[in-house]
């Protein structure tokens, strides 16, 4: 499923009631107030969860961090 940054708090609240697996790109929700229900509504469900960051894969990102003050 695709979802705009608002929408994912309830996907992945859906995915781990329905005990799936559930990957997200970051960010988990839009504020820190609604991310800390999300981690509250999740955390001891043993359901898997991951959350992507995929710049950190992304070579001009890379690149940046290696230099001097990145």
């Amino acid at each position: 499923m695709a979802a705009a940054t608002d929408a994912h708090p309830a996907p992945i609240r859906a995915g781990v009631e329905a005990g799936i697996p559930v990957f997200c790109e970051k960010p988990v929700a839009r504020t820190m107030a609604e991310g800390v229900e999300v981690l509250k509504a999740v955390q001891d469900s043993g359901v898997p969860i991951q959350i992507g960051y995929n710049r950190r894969f992304d070579t001009g990102f890379v690149a940046a961090r290696g230099r001097p003050g990145g």
